[in-house]
């Protein structure tokens, strides 16, 4: 079965312990839950950018952002939280509060941008 979907999902990565974002996702998308997708649809409907959603514009450099800017997203959903109890405060808040405020504001860009303003 293929499932047929116009569009896709933009999905903000950053590397971590050596891998790339690109090769992070890769070995997400083997796992057997997506295994309803083949291989030319996770290819065509994952989009990676790399990025980190802890540091201003989620780290991104002003040509990634433009290129989000022209891509028709209509939902964002925020999935970097750390759930560790044994985190300092500050590391908690960072992980945790200046992520999600990083992801609104590039939400809030976004916005601006398909709303032609």
């Amino acid at each position: 079965n293929s499932l047929s979907l116009p569009g896709g999902v933009v999905v903000i990565v950053r590397s971590k312990r050596g891998k790339s974002a690109h090769e992070r996702i890769t070995r997400l998308l083997s796992q057997p839950m997506f295994d309803f997708l083949n291989s030319k649809e996770k290819q065509s409907l994952v989009h990676v950018v790399e990025g980190d959603v802890t540091l201003p514009d989620c780290g991104m450099d002003e040509k990634h952002l433009a290129a989000l800017g022209r891509w028709n997203i209509s939902h964002v959903f925020h999935c970097a939280a750390s759930v560790s109890f044994s985190q300092s405060l500050d590391e908690a808040a960072l992980s945790n509060i200046t992520s999600t405020l990083q992801l609104l504001s590039i939400t809030q860009r976004l916005k601006s941008t398909h709303d032609g303003k």
